[in-house]
């Protein structure tokens, strides 16, 4: 066991900090999985069902008490869905490089526009925060470890 590792496990704030983004998760979890409702028959459901089981995978580490190592995959994993979904606008529309609405398609599958763009709104929300709060606790366990160290 790494002195990192023991540091991370050791302190109240990154408990808490692990809880609240444990909490983040789920609710990331909550709306892959309404996401897919629309869409079961569609491999859109299928990948939008195994996305809430990679949330799923990190909520429990989260919530025990997370290492470095997981904090560092909650940011990647947040990272990558906000680039993947970060440009639908309001309209529930993103615009590829030729000018059609590469997403259209995909949010109408999921219930309607309206409701795949607030879906999609919620999820952005909610991978920024979770975000953010990865890659202080990155820096701050990574910090910590070498202050020890």
């Amino acid at each position: 066991m790494t002195s990192t590792t023991a540091v991370a496990r050791g302190t109240g704030a990154t408990n808490l900090a692990g809880r609240a983004a444990a909490v983040l998760g789920a609710a990331s979890a909550a709306v892959h999985v309404a996401m897919s409702g629309g869409l079961a028959q569609e491999v859109g459901g299928w990948l939008m069902l195994a996305l809430a089981l990679v949330c799923v995978a990190c909520v429990r580490s989260l919530w025990r008490g997370p290492q470095l190592e997981t904090w560092f995959m909650v940011s990647v994993c947040s990272a990558v869905m906000i680039m993947m979904h970060g440009p639908v606008s309001g309209s529930g529309e993103a615009t590829s490089a030729a000018g059609h609405g590469a997403h259209d398609h995909h949010l109408q599958m999921v219930a309607g526009t309206v409701h795949g763009s607030s879906l999609m709104g919620v999820a952005v929300l909610v991978a920024s925060v979770e975000l953010v709060l990865a890659v202080v606790m990155v820096i701050r366990t990574w910090w910590l470890g070498r202050v020890v160290d």
